[in-house]
Order: structure tokens, then sequence, then C-alpha cells
């Protein structure tokens, strides 16, 4: 930071998506702006997001892919600063948004890195200064906006913006200024359970319709790809109902996993189309069989769990395994025993509350001058870009209004 106080028009925290766009946006429109980083490099969270993809939106966006009691809150960003809006903003700076070929992320060419690296240019273009590797120790309202302790250093900011993503630290600035927070819970992240035997298929991806369950009653269910790992699962489909399970479980509730292996047919259908296959393969083994239908790894441990053994015979499977096959494969139950890691999680849900922002420009209904944007507010997506792209649109839409 330089030695002297310095004052400027607006200060954004926090140099993610949402805050370098916020910063741009107030720039380009002749404000004085500075963004500061806590971190020593910017967008990390970004750079991993997507399972790497670091997808800046989705080819489905839309506001039913948003969830929670105020979903709609973020129809005006999305309607100011939707797809088109987006991808004439980077082809501007001559990157083309394409789709990927999986999930319908929409990625820049290069990847998270190239489209990092155009927020920080037109940063540059637009005038505004980046600071990275600074702290911000105490914010506090005045009559003239606001004034912010960086590394010692004193800065006067008219307008001030909050963009530190779901962090503890920018809920405590927020919840300075007086707004309420709701506790931050990872999401978008794995689930451990405590079956074992799914360390056995790990690696293993599949198509699956999944159900969370709190004592015994469905909470929530969604479709999707799922991968084992070694000690639990990951994918799409438990990213999607991994903020619900984290907070749940953190409240000490009863939590299992219904899967069904087979999300495109009724339990009749399966069960017509196993009778089928085994019928048709008396002689053959049966996991051989069982092939037909599913990964062999995982065939194999549905037969063992059953005590029949893998190369016995399809015609030797009494009724009673049979019935016991097609319970595992449309209805695999499973015990959560937690979430994977909280630095795993590429988004977190909780953060201030949206009913103490206006939705139009972002500014605080409780602070004049200060704005919220993306992941600190409590905003949840589905998985695979929803995310970004609200962070960015919010951005933008702040950076105008400061």
């Amino acid at each position: 930071m330089p030695d002297a106080i310095i004052s400027r028009d607006v200060v954004v925290i926090g140099a993610g998506p949402a805050g370098l766009m916020a910063g741009i946006s107030a720039a380009a429109r002749g404000r004085s702006v500075m963004v500061l980083e806590r971190a020593p490099e910017v967008c990390r969270r970004f750079l991993i997001t997507g399972s790497g993809a670091a997808p800046v939106s989705n080819s489905s966006l839309d506001v039913a892919r948003f969830h929670g009691r105020h979903a709609r809150f973020v129809t005006d960003a999305l309607r100011a600063f939707g797809p088109d809006e987006l991808s004439a903003w980077f082809a501007e700076r001559n990157l083309e948004l394409h789709e990927a070929e999986h999930y319908g992320h929409i990625v820049a060419p290069g990847g998270g890195e190239a489209a990092r690296d155009t927020f920080l240019a037109a940063l540059e273009e637009a005038g505004g200064d980046l600071y990275a590797d600074v702290v911000v120790t105490r914010t506090k309202a005045m009559a003239s906006g606001f004034s912010l302790r960086v590394d010692g250093e004193v800065v006067h900011a008219s307008s001030l913006i909050l963009a530190t993503g779901a962090d503890e630290s920018g809920c405590a600035l927020a919840a300075g200024f007086g707004h309420s927070v709701t506790p931050l819970v990872p999401a978008h992240v794995g689930l451990r359970v405590e079956e074992s035997w799914v360390g056995l298929v790990a690696d293993l991806w599949m198509d699956v319709r999944l159900q969370l369950l709190s004592g015994g009653k469905v909470v929530t269910e969604r479709e999707g790809s799922m991968q084992f790992t070694p000690g639990g699962l990951a994918g799409e489909v438990v990213f999607n109902i991994s903020a619900e399970a984290a907070r749940r479980h953190a409240e000490h509730e009863v939590l299992e996993l219904v899967i069904d292996f087979f999300p495109g047919k009724t339990r009749a259908e399966v069960t017509k189309w196993m009778h089928h296959t085994l019928g048709e393969a008396t002689r053959e083994r049966a996991d051989y069989a069982l092939d037909r239908m599913l990964p062999m790894r995982l065939a194999i441990v549905f037969l063992r769990q059953l005590k029949v053994k893998p190369d016995a015979r399809s015609m030797h499977i009494e009724k009673s395994d049979r019935e016991g096959l097609l319970q595992r494969m449309t209805a695999t139950r499973l015990r959560i025993a937690g979430v994977d890691k909280p630095q795993t999680a590429e988004s977190a849900s909780g953060g201030v509350s949206v009913r103490e922002i206006d939705p139009r420009t972002f500014g605080s209904r409780l602070q004049p001058g200060l704005f919220v944007v993306g992941g600190l507010l409590d905003v949840s997506a589905d998985w695979g870009g929803f995310e970004q792209h609200f962070a960015l649109a919010s951005g933008w839409v702040a950076g105008h209004g400061a």
C-alpha cells in the first residue's frame, strides 16, 4: 500500500470475479477505484470452480437455477447483465466464450486463467488500482463516506463495495454495518459416508437420481452425474445438495442418501430389465451378466453384499437375492458422515441477508454508500457457472451504482 493517506471514489474489498467486475464497472464510469485483496493472488477460488473448468456462466442460465426463500432476488442482475451482455463484454476484449463439452459450462478460451487475466487487464485499462496481499483491519462509516485501515494506512472512500465472496471476514464487515448474516456452510462440496464399500468403486462416474433424507423423510431430490470417492461421493448431483446436507449435519440431524442408478426408468422397468438380462444369460457368470446393466465393479459389490459369489451362474441367483439386487439398483442407502474439507468446497451457503440489499443496485438498505455483491450474499445456485454469472452481474450493476 502507499505510505500516504489516500482517498478514492470507490473502494472494493475482494478481488474475485465480482469484485474485479465491480471495480471495472465503476472505473469505466470515470470513478477513481481501488480494489483490495487479502490473498497474494486474485481469483483463487474461481479457478477451482466447475471442477477446474472455471466457468463464467452456464448455457442453462435461468432464475429457476437459483434457490432459497429469496431466489428471485437475482432477477434484476441477470436481466441487466445476462448471457448476451456477458458474451459481448468478453468479445470486446477479444475472447469469444464457448460452451464446454460437459454440464453446459460457458468458459473462456484458455480457461479460468484467461478469464482472470482479462478481468485484470480491463481493470488496469479502466484506470482502477489493485492491491493484493493486504489486510483491511477496520471499516467505519462517516458523513463523507467510509474510512478504512489497510495494512496500517488510512483510506477514505465515498462508496464501499464488499465483494469478499463467501468469507467469514466479509460477513464480519457486513455485520459491522448492521447487516443480518446467516452462518456460512460449505457448498458445492463432496460428502463423506459411513459405508466403507464406496471406496471399492472409487473414481466410478454414473448418472443417478439422488435423494437427501433427514429422519427418514425426503428433504430434496436431484438428478445428475455422481462420482464415487475413496470416502464418499462427489460430482454435480452431490454438489447440488451438499449445502443443505452440510447445514443439517451441523444441526446434528440424521441424514441419509438414497441413490437410484436408473434415473430415467421406473422401478417396474428396471425389474423387467433385470429379469430379462439374467434370464437370457442363465449359464453366464452373474457379474458378467449384470455388466449389461451396471458397471461390473459395482455389480460385484452388490453381489458380495448379498453373499452371492460374483462367478455364480445367473440361474443360481435366488428370488430373494434378485430382490436385493433390485433394491440396491434403485434405492441404495448411505448414511452421511459429514462433508469434505472446507478448502475443497467450490462455494458456501449463507451470508448477508438479501432482504437488506436493493436488487436493482446492490446498495445496502441500511448504510448509504455501501454495496454488497457476489458470494457474500445469501444466494444459492446450482453448481456449474450459475453463481459465477451472478457474481459478475452483481459486480457490474454495483459498479454502476457506486
